[in-house]
């Protein structure tokens, strides 16, 4: 049984096409990274999850709308998801860490919130969960990120170059990097 007839493919005759089309993702990849930086959930860079669950349908738009009074730049710095199943209504908002908060102040943020919907009068709603980051936790799980990283990249080198050779593991490295 023949899948393929012709199983002669000049790979080669589109090498230089594959190599300037790797270096131009790379490149692209490279500019965005240095000129935005990685996206950190709110778990790396510390803030607000609020999850709340309406009681009649409302659109992720509607939730916006009453969320950019009280968050100016909303659009931008307000994370609105649906979450769960589509029937219970349910949505994460997420508000990245804004100021100094610290200690019973980091709930503010989630009364801000909760204070936004109800001041919007889009519908009677109900929190179902709150998940509250503060900056010095983000950091932290930040750094041992950041370390986690690199000993799994250490470890990853150690075993190519054990099991093959040195040069591997270096290109093996590069290429995960």
């Amino acid at each position: 049984m023949h899948i393929f007839k012709n199983t002669k493919f000049d790979f080669l005759r589109w090498r230089w096409h594959a190599i300037g089309l790797s270096w131009a993702i790379i490149i692209a990849g490279a500019f965005v990274f240095f000129t935005k930086g990685i996206p950190l959930g709110i778990e790396f860079a510390g803030g607000t999850a609020v999850i709340v669950e309406f009681a009649q349908p409302v659109t992720a738009q509607q939730v916006r709308g009453a969320l950019d009074k009280s968050f100016p730049g909303g659009g931008e710095n307000v994370v609105i998801q649906a979450y769960g199943d589509q029937s219970q209504r349910q949505y994460m908002i997420r508000v990245p860490f804004v100021g100094a908060e610290s200690g019973a102040a980091l709930s503010t943020t989630k009364q801000q919130v909760l204070d936004a919907l109800t001041k919007a009068n889009i519908g009677s709603f109900k929190e179902n969960g709150t998940e509250i980051v503060g900056p010095a936790v983000g950091r932290e799980l930040r750094s041992r990120g950041l370390w986690a990283t690199v000993f799994s990249l250490v470890g990853i080198l150690a075993y190519i170059a054990f099991r093959f050779q040195f040069s591997f593991g270096v290109g093996a490295v590069v290429a995960t990097v």
